[in-house]
């Protein structure tokens, strides 16, 4: 698929409409997943053919969820981090798509957008992929910050600052929600890719009274969701 087409398939289905610059920046992300995947198989071969499809769209349709669930902050910047990013999905996606605007309410994610820029954080244990997503940061100009840790590792009284958090393609539901603890336990946010188990992963997660859950339809597949969950507060803390 021309890649021109391609980024305009994956705003169809994603709904959005990416600024020029992004463009350019998505385009560039695409063409370095090509030329690393024959080396450090990134994703799954049978997916790449249709990489604007299956993996940008699929990321791109997180911004206007983030950016109607962001509230007011008052001119701080947005914070989030991505548990065992791999090739980027779908936390360098996000990084490379903000700005973005949702198509049929324009300025929707602008509304909601803190005035200053969205700051990523990937976590990626295997280090051939976080080099490769360093080298996309680089070749975009677009900052992230990578870390090459298993993510157990980042677990402290003080883990990196998270507004939210996101993870695709990671791990069984309950386990991710263990993973994401230390930022779900101070108020964060989590938007997860699950596929068509998610049912089954919901009614086995144990603690799920504990949470809000939000499910979204994915563009991709009708059939896999995005799962927004937040921690309820206690009544003695809110």
């Amino acid at each position: 698929m021309d890649d021109r087409f391609g980024l305009e398939t994956a705003e169809e289905l994603a709904g959005v409409h990416v600024p020029d610059v992004a463009r350019r920046q998505l385009v560039r992300y695409v063409e370095l997943l090509r030329n690393w995947q024959n080396a450090k198989n990134l994703v799954s071969k049978d997916t790449l053919n249709d990489v604007w499809t299956r993996h940008v769209a699929d990321g791109l349709q997180l911004l206007p969820l983030i950016g109607a669930w962001c509230p007011e902050r008052d001119h701080q910047d947005l914070h989030g981090v991505d548990l065992g990013s791999g090739a980027g999905l779908p936390g360098m996606i996000v990084a490379l798509g903000q700005g973005a605007t949702k198509v049929g309410e324009e300025g929707l994610y602008r509304k909601h957008q803190p005035p200053g820029p969205l700051h990523m954080t990937l976590v990626e244990a295997n280090g051939r992929k976080a080099s490769f997503l360093r080298t996309v940061s680089r070749e975009t100009e677009v900052p992230v910050a990578v870390l090459n840790h298993r993510i157990e590792a980042l677990h402290s009284d003080a883990p990196i600052p998270a507004d939210f958090v996101t993870a695709r393609a990671l791990a069984p539901l309950s386990k991710l929600i263990e993973l994401a603890k230390p930022w779900l336990d101070v108020n964060a946010t989590a938007f997860f890719h699950k596929g068509g188990e998610y049912a089954r992963e919901l009614e086995e997660w144990t603690d799920a009274d504990a949470f809000d859950v939000v499910e979204h339809v994915s563009v991709v597949d009708p059939n896999s969701r995005i799962l927004q969950i937040t921690k309820r507060m206690r009544r003695d803390q809110g």
